[in-house]
């Protein structure tokens, strides 16, 4: 049987030269930054409305997300992506 790290080897390495994850490590802009912030905040605040997860305030993640939006003091925070909105509404689909 393989070892997970082996399992996930080639998924792995796929994702670590995507765009986003290079951005990650080399660094990116006050925006880029801004802009991943707006779509997780959009994310979390789905998950955390609803009720039927009964999540631990350990995960709950809004008012963490909202803080670090707010320190970055923004004029005009950028919009949510269409990504981030059409994942919100698949998640709404789930049972």
């Amino acid at each position: 049987m393989p070892t997970l790290k082996d399992a996930i080897h080639d998924i792995h390495q796929i994702a670590e030269n995507t765009e986003w994850s290079k951005k990650l490590i080399n660094g990116m802009t006050k925006n880029e930054w801004a802009l991943h912030l707006v779509n997780l905040y959009n994310l979390h605040s789905y998950i955390e409305s609803v009720n039927e997860l009964n999540l631990s305030t350990d995960i709950l993640r809004c008012a963490r997300i909202s803080n670090d939006i707010s320190a970055l003091k923004l004029k005009n925070l950028p919009p949510i992506t269409k990504s981030s909105i059409d994942y919100v509404d698949y998640l709404k689909t789930i049972p």
